[in-house]
């Protein structure tokens, strides 16, 4: 019996990466943002806000919602038990999102499959975040029911401290006074800043499995953003903060940015002997370089990251932005997304947010007269999908793609249409949930930040 329920590890790996992807879209990535987002406006609109002689003449109406009432249905939900949600408003907006959302992330398996090798084989990272994975996929037995992995002491010994710490936290919230183990601590600094420590106890597993000079480089460098950000305050250059990530002034955001530029680059040029050679098999030259091991040929690879990032220009510019402001916008956000990706596959770091998002680079970078009322309104709903990349669909796959040394070469391109079926299947059935929610209940009745 066990020899027929037990998976192989092949199969294994898929399930794993496909639970990464879906992980990676269903909730914070995607799902939960966009369906209040292209709604929202017509909902929160006031003479106070002045939106509708404001904002509502430049709004892309094409990917919005608007029942004409507010979309109150939606937000506040139905008063009776039989509710009935008006699939035909939203067949359009998220047909046209749906065009732009899946050049966004063939882009992104596009760029993930190209570094694989440079990553992996050339630099060796560490990818820390997939290491736990990789001791239960080697330890399956095809001819046990139960992974061996799951039935070992020491790792059950590990887990059910975080368990019990989670578990009391989760019994708080629902009988207040409930005993929790304090997890969180502060102490003041000058400048109205505070070092906060928190026992996080994934950062904890994560960072033993770096090195010590990466993980004192993190340490230090949050520390020296400190001592930045309370050197300006009492230096008085502070400003009213309406840049994401970074509270106190845009500069720390500026500088944090072309950091991040720099690093992207510095690895494209340590790897330029590989992406040439990637290269010269895109355009047909003879090259040393085998993609057969990879979940898609290189040519297939460069082709539809080249054809990504021209729907995703011509869909902005469809939407009424300048088309080299398009270009802009998606070469700033995959040098984002690819920084970022690099950070988790080296470094670990389960949740981290970009120092500057690509939408607001738009907007404080270049200037809103520059680009344009039109423009500055279309690049503001890039919100959606990237601004809270604490967990996105690149960084995702750059380490799922790390698994598949442990599978055989012909099982490999299997992999690529497991991505593709997973974001599909993650995203419809995620939004269709989101909807189920906010139409039987009220939207506003569900999670506050959404």
């Amino acid at each position: 019996g066990g020899r027929n329920l037990a998976l192989n590890r092949s199969e294994l790996i898929v399930v794993y990466i496909i639970l990464l992807v879906v992980a990676s879209v269903a909730t914070m990535g995607l799902c939960e943002t966009i369906l209040p987002a292209i709604t929202g406006a017509f909902y929160y609109v006031s003479p106070e806000n002045k939106w509708a002689e404001l904002l509502f003449p430049h709004l892309p109406r094409e990917i919005m919602v608007d029942d004409g009432q507010g979309n109150r249905d939606f937000f506040e939900g139905f008063a009776t038990a039989q509710y009935s949600i008006p699939y035909a408003l939203w067949v359009r907006p998220m047909l046209l999102w749906g065009v732009f959302l899946l050049a966004l992330y063939m882009t992104m398996v596009g760029v993930a499959v190209v570094l694989r090798r440079q990553w992996m084989d050339r630099e060796r990272l560490a990818y820390p975040l997939v290491q736990a994975a990789q001791v239960i996929i080697r330890a399956e037995d095809e001819h046990q029911t139960i992974n061996p992995f799951f039935k070992s002491r020491a790792m059950w010994y590990g887990a059910s401290i975080p368990i019990i710490v989670g578990l009391f936290t989760g019994l708080a919230k629902y009988f207040p006074g409930f005993p929790v183990f304090q997890t969180a601590w502060s102490f003041p600094i000058f400048g109205g800043q505070s070092i906060n420590m928190t026992l996080s106890f994934a950062v904890l597993g994560f960072s033993y499995l770096i090195s010590p000079d990466i993980a004192a480089g993190i340490w230090g460098f949050a520390l020296l953003a400190k001592l930045e950000k309370a050197f300006f305050v009492t230096q008085g250059v502070v400003k009213e903060q309406d840049v994401w990530a970074v509270a106190v002034t845009e500069l720390l955001n500026y500088q944090g940015l072309g950091a991040l530029f720099v690093f992207v680059l510095l690895g494209l040029w340590v790897g330029r002997e590989h992406l040439s050679a990637v290269g010269r098999k895109f355009i047909g030259v003879e090259s040393e370089l085998s993609d057969d091991d990879e979940i898609m040929p290189y040519r297939a690879a460069v082709a539809v990251v080249l054809a990504g990032v021209v729907v995703m220009v011509g869909w902005f510019a469809y939407l009424g932005a300048p088309w080299w402001a398009g270009l802009i916008f998606v070469v700033v956000a995959m040098v984002i997304f690819t920084g970022i990706s690099r950070i988790v596959a080296e470094a670990g770091v389960p949740a981290l947010i970009s120092p500057m998002t690509a939408p607001d680079f738009m907007i404080y970078g270049l200037g809103s007269s520059l680009l344009g009322a039109k423009a500055i309104t279309t690049f503001s709903l890039s919100y959606i999908f990237a601004t809270d990349i604490r967990v996105f669909l690149m960084g995702m796959v750059a380490n799922g793609l790390k698994l598949i040394e442990g599978m055989n070469k012909r099982s490999r391109r299997y992999v690529f249409w497991a991505i593709l079926i997973a974001i599909f299947v993650g995203i419809s059935s995620s939004l269709w949930t989101v909807m189920q929610l906010a139409y039987k209940d009220g939207g506003i009745n569900t999670s506050i930040w959404f």
